[in-house]
């Protein structure tokens, strides 16, 4: 017996001394100099975590805060975290659970998964970390960034009162950090809360306040600022002072490659206004941007003026053009799916990989003890049972073949229960067809009822039933849906009746995109008026001959 125990304690006192060599750790020389660069110079934080072309031969450790930084570096230089993923899971993985480091790659997995889309996820992260932070009272900053995503969040669901409330959070977090430009962004977000809360003044103050600390301490959010400003104006009727702050804002990002984006800014105010030479000079500018989204949106603002000048042949050409530019930005966006769902693919494989490195030792040194307790007992017990294993066989199989008997003697009474419950249940199929059948007209008519309940819940149905109330006795008064708001309806109603939409393509090809969001407003029992609102028409007549021109197409 004396011998028996001593075995099992040499292995455990070897696998006590591995542990502790495993355990010693020195910081990466790489990893201290990016720290050190990661607050002045991002850029070259970023540069010299990249030019680290392997991780092999780091510890778990020196990987997690590599993943830290390397995130950290590509968020303050504004590029995605995507490729990120993998090494912030790997850092969840070997960050204890309280630390704070366990925090901050929480935070910055929750942008990953907000910018996945994955929004019930980012916010269970973001939550997560701030539970952690809770027990830092003096992590100001990172609270401070924690509330300006969960802020952002809220604000992408038009849950405006939720996101001022975490502005206001993150603005107190930001102030009592000093770090004047999250302190500067967290207040400019929450004059933009305001706004959608519906709060103009408060609002304004917000934007002014952030502005003026930008003038005196940081200019890197200027001509955001001014926009913002702008807009503030032109929504209040401020006209010259909307121009003065939109042309500052192109003057403070004029070396910027987002500088063209001030110009159209400029140019759509323009346009709104009804100065048509003004826009024509700043669309021009603005169409020759990088970003292709100001592109398209500058070419469909020519389109428009050229339209309401009456020259047919450059409507066309802009037209054409931006139209061009809508199909790229419908294929970049399908690429840009399908590289999210790479890299979720990816991220989840190296997640194993990392975690099967990482538990590798241990799983190796306990296999081995394993295996050697194993060998002992084996031959300890073959020893004692060489003598009576015929004895033992005889009597497994004696009680197999009893057990046999019983068990097929229980199939047997059960096949005959199982054929009477058959006959009794082909009796009584007939009405149960009936009951199902009538369960599913109950159950289709009940989803038509939810989908549109789900339609009247969104904000853009109450501004189109609101619009449906209008006074029709002076048609040109009559306010219809703009074109954001036109293309904000298609993406609602292609998310909550995309059931419904499929099938009236797969049984009428011939219908195309207008007719299907016609049937769909009708489906939702919207009036004519408030149909023809939502195509931007304030005629009803138009929607009797959309029906019209429809019954060809459905034959």
């Amino acid at each position: 017996m004396y011998v028996y125990i001593k075995q099992p304690g040499i292995v455990c006192l070897l696998c006590w001394l591995c542990l502790s060599c495993t355990l010693q750790r020195t910081e990466h020389p790489a990893l201290r100099q990016a720290g050190y660069l990661m607050e002045e110079h991002a850029d070259s934080a970023f540069s010299l975590l990249k030019s680290i072309s392997s991780l092999i031969g780091m510890t778990p450790e020196d990987k997690a805060d590599y993943a830290l930084l390397l995130a950290e570096a590509a968020d303050k230089n504004g590029y995605s975290l995507l490729p990120c993923d993998s090494l912030l899971n790997l850092a969840l993985h070997v960050y204890h659970e309280e630390a704070k480091e366990h925090a901050i790659a929480l935070l910055y997995k929750g942008k990953v998964q907000q910018e996945m889309e994955n929004y019930a996820d980012a916010l269970k992260s973001y939550r997560m970390a701030l539970e952690i932070l809770s027990a830092y009272p003096c992590e100001f900053y990172w609270k401070g960034f924690v509330y300006n995503m969960l802020g952002g969040l809220y604000g992408k669901q038009n849950l405006y009162a939720q996101a001022k409330d975490m502005y206001v959070k993150a603005c107190y977090n930001d102030s009592l950090a000093r770090h004047n430009r999250h302190f500067i962004s967290s207040l400019s977000n929450l004059g933009v809360a305001y706004i959608g809360y519906g709060n103009i003044d408060s609002a304004f103050i917000c934007q002014q306040r952030a502005l003026q600390l930008s003038l005196s301490t940081d200019s890197f959010l200027l001509h955001s600022l001014y926009g913002n400003i702008g807009d503030l104006c032109g929504r209040t009727g401020r006209t010259s002072i909307a121009i003065t702050c939109l042309k500052r804002a192109y003057d403070a990002c004029r070396l910027r490659e987002d500088s063209l984006q001030c110009l159209w800014n400029l140019g759509e105010f323009y346009y709104n206004n009804g100065q048509l030479d003004s826009a024509l000079y700043y669309l021009n500018r603005s169409k020759e941007a990088v970003d292709i989204h100001i592109r398209y949106l500058s070419f469909f603002d020519l389109y428009a003026i050229a339209k309401q000048q009456g020259n047919v042949e450059k409507a066309l050409e802009y037209l054409e053009i931006s139209t061009e530019l809508e199909d790229s930005i419908y294929s970049t966006n399908v690429a840009t799916e399908l590289e999210k769902k790479t890299y979720r693919w990816n991220a989840d494989a190296q997640v194993r990989k990392e975690q099967f490195k990482a538990k590798r030792r241990i799983y190796t040194i306990a296999m081995i003890a394993v295996v050697l307790l194993l060998v002992i007992v084996i031959i300890y017990q073959q020893i004692l049972k060489n003598k009576k294993i015929q004895q033992s066989n005889y009597k497994y199989l004696l009680q197999k073949l009893k057990q046999n008997l019983m068990d097929m003697q229980q199939n047997i009474a059960q096949h005959e229960e199982v054929i009477a419950e058959l006959k009794q249940k082909q009796e009584s199929r007939a009405e149960e067809i009936e009951e199902k059948e009538r369960a599913i007209e109950a159950m289709k008519m009940e989803k038509e009822k939810l989908r549109n309940w789900l339609f009247r819940q969104s904000a853009l149905y109450t501004k189109i039933d609101k619009l449906a109330n209008q006074q029709k006795h002076h048609k040109e008064r009559i306010a219809v849906l703009t074109n954001a708001e036109q293309r904000q309806l298609r993406v609602i109603i292609g998310q909550i009746y995309a059931d419904y939409i499929e099938q009236l393509h797969t049984r009428y090809p011939k219908l195309n995109e207008d007719d299907v969001l016609l049937l769909c407003l009708q489906l939702a029992d919207l009036s004519p008026f408030a149909i023809a609102l939502c195509f931007g028409n304030n005629d009803a007549q138009i929607v009797a001959q959309r029906k019209y021109r429809m019954k060809s197409k459905m034959e």
